[in-house]
């Protein structure tokens, strides 16, 4: 059962495209409903969405809730789906889109629940372990798993753990304390290059990418959803490309202007000269 928590934790929640066999129908999003305790002994109250942080990854919709409210009941398509005590307070739920289950998330709890004939049913809860990850290690180990090929290194880990931190020595590079921002894939580009692009996907489905140039301190750029790692590998060839050029202080668009400058510079040339010799 501990597999199947981690299937669903780490590739459907993702936001990969890819649809389970079930006999139920997909969710709704528009059938979910959270509820809130008022704290005055009068039940619950729906919580309006506007004010939690909504991303749909694909194959899941991620609900973030502000640190002042508490989830006590959820509820699709008014049949309850769960009720909470104040022992687990969610700060994050995913409703599977290709999958009828929801995720709950309280810090590195994870409560699932599950979708069948006879209703919901709660499908119990697994503790999401993490650890860090030194890139300067170019091994594999039983904890990651390492890998390089054209110049680009990939760090994955192993035995149902995710990086909680990342850094290069003793300079931290990523960390967080949030069990849905852990990350499960690592990937270096430009493996012994001045500069240098490190992509963190996360468990949410996010990004983060990170810029280093002359072998200076690392830099966060955009966060960045998995849709756009293509994106992130062009960047940092581009960078390797003006480095080995030394371009560096032009971008794309300033070499266009200097080599349509100069275009148009020999087309007014050739056209004095025919004037001339007339």
């Amino acid at each position: 059962m501990d597999g199947y928590k981690l299937f669903l934790a780490s590739v459907v929640i993702l936001g990969i495209q890819k649809t389970l066999c079930s006999d139920q129908s997909p969710l709704n999003e528009s059938k979910l409903k959270i509820f809130s305790s008022t704290g005055s002994g009068e039940g619950h109250s729906e919580a309006d969405h506007s004010n939690s942080q909504v991303k749909n990854h694909g194959a899941a919709v991620e609900y973030r809730f502000p640190k002042e409210f508490t989830v006590s009941q959820v509820k699709y398509d008014d049949v309850q789906v769960c009720e909470l005590d104040s022992g687990f307070k969610p700060n994050a739920l995913y409703l599977m889109l290709n999958r009828p289950a929801i995720v709950l998330v309280s810090g590195d709890r994870w409560r699932f629940y599950i979708k069948n004939e006879n209703g919901w049913k709660f499908d119990g809860e697994k503790t999401m372990e993490s650890m860090e990850l030194d890139i300067s290690n170019t091994e594999t180990t039983n904890d990651v798993s390492y890998s390089i090929s054209d110049g680009t290194a990939l760090f994955r880990p192993l035995s149902g753990k995710f990086f909680k931190t990342i850094k290069q020595g003793s300079d931290i590079i990523f960390e967080t304390q949030d069990s849905i921002e852990y990350a499960r894939k690592v990937t270096l580009e430009s493996v012994g290059s001045f500069d240098q692009t490190l992509v963190v996907e996360l468990l949410c489905g996010d990004m983060k990418t990170f810029l280093r140039k002359d072998k200076g301190p690392w830099e966060l750029q955009e966060d960045k959803k998995a849709s756009d790692e293509k994106d992130s590998k062009l960047r940092g060839k581009w960078y390797n490309f003006k480095k080995s050029t030394e371009l560096l202080d032009f971008d794309l668009i300033t070499i266009v202007l200097v080599i349509s400058g100069g275009v148009l510079l020999l087309v007014l040339m050739a056209v004095l000269i025919r004037i001339c010799l007339k």
